[in-house]
């Protein structure tokens, strides 16, 4: 899978497994990209699949979200860097300010659902202002292949698995992936190898529909506000909410678990007919009460967005890829 996001206004400060077409490109990116925002991603192990849990990582990703600039979605993220780096200079010129901290941007109603649909910011120069009313019709912001790089309860949940069942060298894996549609469908797989106790390697995958429900009219408990953008501090609070109504697995043989090759079942009507495809459904519809179908978003930009998983208290950051 290709795991360049060209249409992004922000590039992974180090690609890590990731081409990249040019090292002008790279510069450009990295310029933009925001300061907390680069130090989460300079710390992780890779871009494309999960990363294992630290506190130096959940701090700094925790710092990211509740440092974040607020920004409507329609305006060009470069041009309100480079205008807050001016007022900073202009108005603390004074004082010891370190004029290379780039605030990290996020878009106002991260939970939104018109948010992720919203057309996707186009690139600009720095001295430009840009907005989607006068730029290129872009990409619909969310629409696309998100990897999940970082998930405290789903690494917590590995490492079990690996230390027990299996042996002292035993070490199982899993990676997730969600596929959103501009039509609000989505399916997401998860891919879990070396599982111990007879699981074994194969995918999960569930599909249905995504959305968003406003969780509190009262800005004042408004988790998104910005001291900053008057319209987050005014506006109701929008939870995300995915609808699972399908479920299914896909069991891989030992021989093939570790190969590139083997896909998942990308529907439900692909799965042969059996027991165990009527059993797993079922148990996957019972399963996804609202406790894990709705979400907080508390941070959405061009190719990162990061759910608070309130069930179990840990934040869940995935990065566009295509």
């Amino acid at each position: 899978m290709n795991s360049n996001n060209p249409a992004a206004t922000t590039i992974d400060p180090d690609p890590k497994g990731v081409d990249s077409s040019s090292n002008n490109n790279d510069d450009d990116a990295n310029r933009r990209m925001g300061t907390n925002k680069q130090q989460f991603y300079d710390s992780l192990e890779t871009v494309v699949t999960l990363n294992t849990a630290t506190k130096h990582r959940t701090a700094l990703l925790s710092k990211m979200v509740n440092e974040k600039l607020v920004i409507p979605v329609n305006v060009q993220a470069t041009t309100t860097q480079n205008d807050n780096k001016n007022n900073n200079k202009n108005n603390n010129h004074n004082n010891a300010i370190d004029s290379s901290i780039i605030p990290t941007i996020s878009y106002a109603q991260p939970g939104n659902v018109e948010t992720f649909l919203a057309p996707q910011p186009a690139s600009s120069s720095d001295t430009e202002p840009t907005t989607t009313a006068t730029a290129n019709p872009s990409p619909q912001l969310a629409v696309g292949t998100w990897k999940v790089i970082y998930a405290p309860h789903m690494t917590t949940l590995v490492q079990v698995f690996s230390g027990g069942g299996g042996g002292k060298n035993h070490v199982s894996t899993l990676d997730v992936e969600y596929q959103l549609d501009a039509d609000q469908t989505m399916v997401s797989h998860a891919y879990y190898h070396n599982f111990p106790f007879g699981i074994g390697s194969g995918y999960l995958s569930v599909s249905g529909t995504y959305g968003s429900i406003v969780h509190n009219n009262n800005p004042t408990t408004n988790n998104n506000k910005n001291k900053d953008a008057d319209t987050a501090v005014t506006s109701p609070t929008y939870y995300s909410k995915v609808n699972f109504d399908k479920a299914w697995i896909k069991r891989l043989p030992a021989a093939a678990a570790g190969d590139a090759a083997p896909q998942p079942y990308a529907t439900l009507d692909d799965v042969p007919e059996s027991f165990v495809k009527t059993l797993i459904n079922g148990i996957g519809q019972r399963a996804f009460i609202d406790d894990v179908a709705i979400f907080p978003v508390s941070f959405l930009d061009t190719d990162t967005v990061v759910f608070d998983f309130e069930a179990f208290g840990t934040k869940i950051c995935a990065r566009k890829v295509s």
